[in-house]
């Protein structure tokens, strides 16, 4: 292979690690990540913005992006889509997200309080430190998803 300069370089390591099929499902994982995330944080902040309270908030925007979560990670990342394993996948891709959700919450906390401590007003604080705890809750969501949630039988029944 050629020594790459300029332009071509970083378009082909990304093509040679977009090959790598766990990689490969990660960033499909994070694309629908982000909308989920998005659809999280622009409810959150709506929420709040008409002063629901914060736990009530964080917990509706969760259960609407989770939903969204399932289904195209269901159909599209893992294509995971028997029919007769739907219920089972959506009872431990929810175990999964509930687990992040605790570990967000926790992180949301923590950050908005140490911000806050700085003297950033509440609702900046509690967003950045919202938008900080995606990326750890991201790593667990995928791993915890791809190996558990969406896994395939070992033994599938007949």
């Amino acid at each position: 292979m050629p020594f790459l300069t300029g332009t071509d370089a970083p378009r082909a390591l990304w093509q040679r690690l977009l090959e790598r099929p766990l990689l490969h499902q990660f960033v499909k994982f994070c694309l629908v990540g982000a909308t989920s995330t998005t659809i999280d944080l622009g409810l959150f902040a709506y929420l709040r913005s008409i002063d629901v309270p914060r736990l009530l908030a964080q917990t509706t925007s969760f259960s609407v992006a989770v939903t969204n979560g399932f289904f195209w990670n269901r159909r599209w990342t893992f294509r995971a889509v028997d029919p007769e394993r739907a219920r089972r996948q959506y009872a431990a891709f929810y175990v999964v997200n509930v687990v992040g959700f605790c570990l967000n919450t926790s992180l949301l906390y923590l950050f908005a309080h140490l911000f806050v401590t700085a003297g950033l007003p509440v609702r900046h604080a509690e967003l950045l430190g919202k938008a900080l705890a995606v990326p750890i809750v991201a790593i667990w969501n995928f791993s915890a998803s791809k190996f558990w949630a969406f896994s395939r039988p070992l033994n599938p029944e007949p």
